[in-house]
């Protein structure tokens, strides 16, 4: 009987609520496994080849591996290195909007898989203790209902089977929009938000810090920094985009 329901059942669903594109709304196959239609997921750029070993920026066929590149050379980053799966731009940035603006969840298990390829490939995850998101502020966690930079943590936890700590390091001021700002402003602007609270739970651990878009960097070096001084003994850092 169940069977016969859900047979009669699945082309009203279908027609009631048609199977769209996360990042485009636009219709999807009945065959596509996915929620993300062809030519979004063709424009997704992902990171791929030379990385700069600092910041995980993409490099050239035939640039230096061993020192870094020329967007962080200059910049105090105080996390060990980051990797990022893909570049935010198209459906990458889209379906990133989307689930932080739009509460479009459906978004997460793909974004959440680009990160898990990703990480696949790293040279770091095996010395990973322990996974934390960076936090919100909570009035901006009220606001938005959740945060996607842990939601995304915990993904990753359960791929790897790595413990999730997302309610030690604290966002303890709110700041003002980076985007707007410039790389140094953006340093400035973070100076001081991040503090670890009970340091005991992470003293000496390697860290996954966990976030979804990086651009200068100042964010997740920020949230180092305020990790070793609570003794962790080094920080990683896995980014969907940057």
């Amino acid at each position: 009987m169940g069977s016969w329901v859900r047979h009669i059942a699945a082309p009203l669903v279908d027609l009631a609520f048609p199977r769209m594109c996360v990042a485009c709304n636009g219709g999807l196959a009945d065959d596509n496994p996915d929620r993300l239609c062809g030519p979004c997921q063709a424009v997704i750029k992902r990171i791929d080849g030379n990385r700069c070993p600092k910041c995980g920026e993409q490099l050239g066929p035939h640039s230096r591996t061993d020192q870094r590149c020329m967007i962080c050379r200059n910049v105090p980053l105080v996390f060990s290195k980051a990797s990022a799966a893909c570049r935010y731009e198209g459906s990458a940035r889209q379906l990133i909007l989307n689930l932080k603006y739009k509460r479009q969840m459906a978004a997460l298990p793909l974004l959440s898989e680009l990160m898990i390829g990703d990480l696949e490939r790293a040279d770091f995850l095996d010395r990973v203790d322990v996974i934390v998101p960076v936090p919100l502020h909570w009035r901006r966690r009220l606001w938005r209902g959740f945060n996607q930079s842990e939601l995304l943590a915990r993904r990753l936890g359960k791929r790897f089977s790595i413990p999730v700590c997302a309610n030690r390091l604290r966002r303890i001021r709110p700041t003002a929009s980076q985007t707007r700002l410039r790389r140094a402003e953006r340093f400035e602007n973070l100076k001081g938000a991040f503090r670890v609270e009970g340091k005991n739970g992470l003293a000496g651990k390697t860290v996954l810090l966990c976030d979804d878009v990086m651009t200068t960097g100042a964010t997740a070096s920020e949230c180092s920094r305020a990790l070793r001084e609570a003794g962790v003994k080094a920080t990683y850092v896995a980014l969907v985009a940057r």
